[in-house]
């Protein structure tokens, strides 16, 4: 096995194990937060509820950023955390407008057959949202990026899956609040691991082939290097031709007329 290749894998494992853990932290305690607000909220009128809710949406954003751009920031070159954070903050938030319309909504009195019609759009957006809103950052410094979306719309679609899976048969009118609380941190933590498990391998895919891209293409030591061999090489050429014309006449200077030809020709 060629010795260079052999630290390939460690090192793809060991991404894939910092973002694992790193992100399942920063979006668990991030969702924690709209789980607590939305629990104490349950009663409240729906444009409390609503606001409130959206609010806590963009911390968990803004902390699933941080947890994520930690990580990024040490194998993207280029990448900066602060415009990370802010798109994915953005990005929750408007999954969370989208997220809580229908209740919002039908609270409000709107048909259901409209709930309805809209609700393939609605999760679409919701699906969406973080990564087109992360895409729009990545996209600068990383060419073909778009296939982000993909896999950040498959990890919550597993991920939300797996939460109501977990949450949905545990929730019944009239618990507590530290119960329906506690029922949403624990689903949150098994959503936070299965997102990032799923991103986890899209990013490093990403890497492998900014990597990848970045080894084929020419340095920049390299090409002046091949131009100045090249430039001496013509330079030399062209030297060496002016002291042939020169040599044939030891006193006359380059490009001047030989006294003893133009003599020869008149005579």
């Amino acid at each position: 096995m060629d010795v260079s290749d052999a630290p390939r894998v460690p090192a793809d494992r060991a991404l894939w194990w910092r973002w694992f853990g790193t992100v399942t932290l920063g979006e668990f305690a991030g969702f924690s937060v709209p789980a607590v607000v939305g629990a104490v909220t349950a009663e409240a009128p729906a444009t409390v509820a609503v606001a409130a809710v959206v609010a806590a949406g963009a911390v968990e954003g803004a902390m699933l950023g941080w947890a994520q751009a930690s990580v990024l920031v040490r194998v993207l070159p280029g990448l900066r955390a602060g415009r990370w954070i802010v798109a994915t903050a953005c990005g929750a938030v408007l999954a969370y407008v989208v997220g809580m319309s229908p209740s919002a909504a039908a609270e409000l009195g709107l048909p259901a057959s409209v709930l309805i019609g809209l609700a393939p759009v609605l999760a679409l957006v919701l699906l969406l949202s973080i990564g087109t809103a992360q895409w729009l950052v990545l996209r600068r410094i990383v060419r073909r990026s778009a296939g982000w979306i993909a896999v950040t719309a498959l990890a919550w679609t597993v991920g939300l899956g797996v939460f109501l899976a977990f949450s949905m048969p545990l929730w019944h009118p009239g618990q507590a609040t530290t119960t329906i609380v506690a029922i949403g941190v624990a689903g949150g933590l098994l959503m936070a691991a299965t997102t990032s498990a799923i991103t986890g391998f899209g990013v490093r895919n990403m890497t492998g082939r900014v990597a990848a891209s970045a080894s084929s293409a020419p340095t920049r030591r390299q090409q002046p290097s091949s131009n100045l061999r090249r430039s001496t090489r013509e330079n030399f050429g062209s030297a060496e031709h002016r002291e042939g014309v020169a040599g044939t006449n030891p006193g006359r200077r380059p490009g001047s007329v030989d006294p003893d030809r133009t003599e020869g020709a008149r005579r």
